[in-house]
């Protein structure tokens, strides 16, 4: 008897009992001119600040982080594009035929994670670029027609 009281207790308790109740919380913050929404659901929050129209709820929220670092269009060419040497120490050549050059050509280096490094406007039939500046890693050297792509090499820096 006493047994099947206590199953019938833990089974109602476990029944209406809830360890977390969901809801929907608006977890902001700003920089600069933009802001950046995430919403949880039943994460604990472990303490809460209020200050007229401000709110600070801290806790468990996993927040998430995006980074759009640049859309660009590919251009659709039949030319030819060669850089080498890759690896590379100080100097970087970048070589076009004559299908590529119809157009003003550039180029963009970034790095990783996204941030522009060097730029350069006006490439000739054949160019000397010195990234010596640059720390050893990986990059991504982008050939411009306008502010479309013409083709994306990856570039080790030693």
């Amino acid at each position: 008897m006493k047994k099947t009281f206590f199953l019938f207790v833990c089974v109602f308790l476990g029944l209406t009992t809830q360890s977390q109740i969901i809801v929907n919380d608006l977890i902001c913050s700003g920089g600069g001119s933009s802001l950046t929404m995430d919403w949880s659901a039943g994460e604990c929050m472990t303490e809460t600040y209020e200050q007229s129209e401000i709110i600070l709820a801290q806790g468990f929220h996993q927040g998430s982080k995006n980074q759009e670092t640049a859309v660009f269009e590919m251009v659709d060419m039949s030319g030819k594009i060669s850089v080498y040497p890759n690896p590379v120490h100080d100097n970087m050549n970048i070589v076009l035929d004559n299908e590529c050059l119809k157009n003003t050509v550039s180029y963009t280096i970034v790095n990783e994670g996204g941030q522009l490094k060097l730029e350069g406007n006006n490439l000739a039939k054949t160019n000397e670029i010195n990234i010596q500046q640059l720390p050893s890693g990986l990059y991504i050297l982008n050939i411009l027609s306008g502010k479309k792509i013409m083709q994306s090499f990856k570039i080790i820096k030693k």
